[in-house]
């Protein structure tokens, strides 16, 4: 007859050079790969702060031409957070002197970060401190003016805002 004998304590798993092997692959691809995904999380977070300024300019005319009425964007590059300041504040001009009053706020925007910085500047280079849309959404200086939102690496994304009212970005832009 045949007889076939087995080993009586036969390998299972991995050995320590094996796991060793493994772990340092898998440090080499982690070192790859983490200063990629913190970049992309703040190409992401300029985005959606460019989107969500995008948003409030089509709020604005939006309610300018729902309500009839002049309506206006302030801008302020340096928010007071404790005194319900916002980078932008969208509210309804009733007295047209330019200034919010109580019970005038339609909306307000706050950027999700401090390494975004917002600023505003009207066809001449001149910084802007407020816009304002007619009744009929047409801006109320006739100009066109830009928006920007930059972070701390000098990119950006910029809002253009044409005299007819018509809000787009732009796109990717490097930050002064």
């Amino acid at each position: 007859y045949l007889s076939v004998e087995l080993p009586m304590n036969s390998q299972k798993g991995v050995t320590l050079i094996e796991l060793m092997i493994a772990v340092g692959i898998l440090a080499i691809v982690v070192a790859i790969a983490v200063p990629n995904f913190q970049s992309m999380i703040q190409n992401n977070r300029l985005t959606s702060a460019a989107n969500e300024m995008l948003g409030v300019f089509q709020v604005a005319r939006s309610e300018a031409i729902r309500a009839n009425r002049r309506v206006s964007l302030a801008f302020n590059a340096t928010p007071d957070i404790t005194a319900d300041e916002a980078h932008i504040v969208v509210f309804v001009d009733s007295d047209r002197d330019g200034t919010e009053d109580a019970g005038e706020r339609v909306r307000s925007l706050l950027l999700s970060s401090d390494s975004l910085a917002l600023a505003a500047v009207d066809g001449g280079g001149t910084a802007m401190t407020q816009v304002g849309f007619l009744p009929d959404g047409r801006t109320v200086n006739s100009a066109t003016m830009t928006a920007s939102v930059c972070d701390d690496r000098n990119r950006g994304q910029q809002l253009v805002l044409r005299a007819s009212g018509q809000s787009r970005l732009t796109g990717a832009i490097t930050c002064p």
